[in-house]
């Protein structure tokens, strides 16, 4: 990839949530950690998906792979923002 693709990446994650992810002159670290909100926002919104799925479907094996999915999203949440604090402490 070349230098000038590396400075203007976007990703589109989910339709709510969008990261512009500009220059490489922000650090790496604010980089990673615009990278994990977008992730945190990408799993909200599939949580809410699974909640449309669950309170909507009468299909056992719709429901119970909804309910794994947001269960899974919920724990890498709170990973996420686990991570996320400990950056901000330095530990």
């Amino acid at each position: 990839m070349e230098n000038d693709e590396i400075e203007d990446i976007t990703m589109q994650v989910g339709s709510a949530a969008s990261l512009r992810v500009g220059a490489i002159t922000s650090s790496e670290s604010e980089t990673d950690r615009a990278l994990a909100e977008s992730l945190i926002a990408h799993y909200q919104e599939a949580i809410t998906y699974a909640e449309r799925v669950l309170a909507c479907s009468s299909d056992a094996y719709l429901c119970w792979l909804a309910d794994a999915a947001a269960e899974t999203h919920r724990r890498d949440i709170a990973s996420l923002r686990d991570w996320m604090a400990q950056q901000k402490t330095g530990f």
